[in-house]
């Protein structure tokens, strides 16, 4: 880049000499010759002028400056996810799901729970849940092989509804047959991440977890009959 600069200078200098020599030689033949500069003939010159140079100069600090920006752009990414999976962009300690495929070595048993059942299905890249309404409560429900330790820990939930913004309600139980529900989590139509901190329960032991509900019934989280889910990613994470 130092070399380009040098050489737009190099020649805004030489554009200038050669004028300044053109000027002499018109006073020379006009003093002494009595001729007109136009009867003699003209030194031809070659490059850019300063006004060349200093346009291409701004249009290469341009370049330079929108170059970082139009990579961060291009990288963006967890909000907006296409059929990446969000897991690819950060470190986790536990995949339960990634882009729709159930962690099998982990987890001994899936199923779909009330209304769930009837209209729920696996698609390519992520699970699609239907509350199909009678019932009034619908879940997907996961049963570990060997309970986990989730005290301290984040549950990473990559999801979208359909339609609109729905709510999901994440619930589980321990070894000693214990639940415990956490606050409502919403999904829009986009996809978007939700990060939930397991803190420490008096009341409810996090470090021997059996069992995780995604519960999204018309009761249960307050959705309407019909309401649409699409779950790609379900995570847990180290402390941050």
């Amino acid at each position: 880049m130092m070399k380009l600069l040098k050489d737009i200078f190099s020649s805004a200098n030489k554009e200038s000499r050669d004028k300044e020599e053109d000027f002499i030689h018109k006073e020379i033949v006009e003093t002494f010759f009595k001729k007109s500069i136009h009867d003699v003939p003209q030194k031809k010159t070659f490059g850019i002028n300063k006004k060349t140079a200093i346009i291409a100069l701004i249009l290469l600090v341009s370049a330079l400056v929108m170059s970082p920006i139009i990579i961060i752009l291009y990288n963006k990414s967890v909000d907006g996810l296409s059929e990446k999976s969000a897991l690819t962009e950060i470190h986790y300690s536990e995949k339960i799901i990634e882009n729709g495929r159930i962690n099998h070595s982990d987890i001994e048993e899936t199923f779909l729970d009330g209304d769930a059942k009837a209209k729920s299905s696996f698609l390519k890249v992520s699970i699609k849940l239907v509350n199909s309404g009678p019932e009034g409560r619908a879940a997907l429900v996961m049963r570990f092989r060997e309970p986990l330790d989730l005290e301290g820990k984040h549950l990473l939930v990559t999801a979208r509804a359909q339609n609109g913004t729905k709510k999901v309600k994440i619930i589980l139980k321990n070894s000693k047959n214990r639940f415990y529900e956490f606050a409502d989590i919403s999904f829009s139509s986009n996809w978007n991440m939700n990060n939930i901190f397991m803190g420490k329960k008096h009341d409810f032991d996090l470090k021997s977890i059996k069992e995780l509900k995604f519960e999204f019934g018309s009761n249960t989280a307050g959705n309407k009959e019909g309401t649409i889910l699409y779950l790609k990613d379900l995570a847990v994470r180290g402390v941050f």
